[in-house]
This record gives structure tokens, sequence and C-alpha cells, in this order.
């Protein structure tokens, strides 16, 4: 839902109905205490805590990833994770040189992210 922003498009993607997907993610919330979607508009956006918790499930599921291909002898088993995060004050001339890493990758880097803190 987070990256398909809504019920019906992440159970269309999924192939699980949307009811269903409704249900977890309430089940979800409930467990953590915390409300992981907000609406805005016709659209679900993640709150604060969704953030954090989306964060932690995409880390849970790239290891899974990872462990499956090194138990299968596929890829690099030491991939790495690149994650840059920069706060929103302070000079922008300092910014620059890492918003120009994005475009450039490596075998061995599985993702870079990038974001204000």
């Amino acid at each position: 839902m987070a990256r398909e922003g809504g019920l019906l498009p992440a159970g269309k993607v999924l192939r699980v109905p949307h009811p269903t997907l409704s249900a977890q993610i309430h089940a979800l919330e409930d467990n953590l205490g915390e409300k992981l979607f907000s609406k805005v508009g016709r659209r679900l956006v993640l709150t604060e805590r969704g953030r954090v918790v989306f964060r932690y499930a995409d880390e849970i599921f790239t290891l899974g990833r990872e462990m499956v291909d090194s138990i299968k002898g596929r890829g690099d088993s030491h991939a790495l994770r690149l994650d840059v995060g920069i706060a929103d004050v302070g000079d922008r001339h300092f910014k620059r040189p890492f918003s120009s890493m994005a475009p450039y990758s490596s075998p061995r880097i599985l993702s870079l992210s990038m974001g204000l803190m």
C-alpha cells in the first residue's frame, strides 16, 4: 500500500482482495498501537511511524532476498545497502555532492536511498 498509494492498486499488484489488505493493516496498527497510514485526498500515505515501520519492513525483505540468493549460490552474499540522510538545514553546498551520488551504482550496492531527515 505504501508504494501503490491505496488498497485497490495494492490489491491488484499483490493479487489480494482489498478487504483482506485492510484487515491486515488494521491488525498491524492495532498490534503496534500506532496509525501507519493517513488519508490525503483519495490516497493513503504513510504517517511518520508508518515510514519507520516501512524502513524496517524493507530491510527485512531485503535481508530475506539476500539469504535466499546466498543459499542458492546466486549474487553477492556481501552486498551493501547505502542510505544517505541529510538534514534539511545548513549549507546547501554541502548537500550537493551527496545528491550527485544517486545515478551511480555498484554491483555491491543493492539500493541507494536518499532523503531529508
